[in-house]
C-alpha cells in the first residue's frame, strides 16, 4: 500500500512558491505558563516574530516557504505553504479560491467531492481565512483534505493543508486547526 504523504508531499513541493517576507523555517523556542515549559516555534517576519505552538506530539520540518507537521496517525499531515499574492486588477472578477484550492489535491485523487466551505475557521494576526474541505480516493482509501487560505497582507498568502484518512480526519483536523489559535505576532 502506497503511503499518501510519500505520494503527495513531492507533488506539493513541485507547486511553485516564491520568496516571501515571512520565513517559515522553524526555530525551536519555548514559553512558560504557570511554571510549565511549553515548546513553541518562532518564525521570522520583517515586522516582528511569529510564535506558534504546534501540537505536542507531531514531527516538524520545514524551510523558508513550507512547514510540514506529521501527526502520529498514519497517512496524515498538515502543511503550511507561502505564496505570493497576485495583484488585483481593477474591475476583475473575484478570484475563484475554491478552484485554486484544488491544486493541492493528490495527483492520483479520484472521486473528488467538495464537502464544505467554511468562512474563517481561524484568524492569523487578525486576518480571516477561508477553508475548503474535499473528500477523495487515492491508493484504494478514502481521504479528506482541508485547504485553508489566509491572506496575510497584500503580498503574501498562507495556505494550510490538512490531509488524513477519512476515519482520522476529524481528530487530525481539529487538533491542527486548534493549534492555529496560538499563532501570534511578537515585536
Amino acid at each position: 500500500m502506497k503511503r499518501l504523504h510519500t505520494g503527495i508531499l513531492p507533488f506539493l513541493a513541485a507547486i511553485p512558491t516564491v520568496a516571501a517576507a515571512l520565513d517559515l523555517t522553524p526555530v525551536e523556542n519555548w514559553r512558560s505558563q504557570e511554571g510549565v515549559r511549553i515548546n513553541t516555534l518562532v518564525f521570522n517576519d520583517p515586522t516582528g516574530k511569529i510564535r506558534y505552538q504546534p501540537p505536542g506530539d507531531w514531527r516538524i520540518d520545514g524551510d523558508t516557504t513550507t512547514l510540514s507537521l506529521h501527526p502520529p496517525q498514519q497517512e496524515s499531515f498538515m502543511q503550511f505553504r507561502l505564496f505570493q499574492r497576485k495583484p488585483e486588477a481593477a474591475n476583475a472578477p473575484a478570484e475563484d479560491l475554491a478552484k485554486w484550492a484544488c491544486i493541492f489535491l493528490a495527483p492520483d485523487a479520484a472521486d473528488v467531492t467538495l464537502l464544505e466551505t467554511r468562512p474563517s475557521p481561524f484568524t492569523l494576526c487578525g486576518h480571516p481565512s477561508q477553508e475548503f474541505i474535499h473528500s477523495f480516493s487515492a491508493g484504494g482509501q478514502r481521504f479528506q483534505m482541508s485547504m485553508a487560505i489566509c491572506d496575510l497582507n497584500e503580498r503574501e498568502r498562507l495556505v494550510v493543508i490538512i490531509t488524513a484518512r477519512s476515519a482520522d480526519f476529524a481528530a487530525v483536523h481539529g487538533t491542527g486547526i486548534a493549534s492555529l489559535f496560538s499563532w501570534s505576532k511578537r515585536k
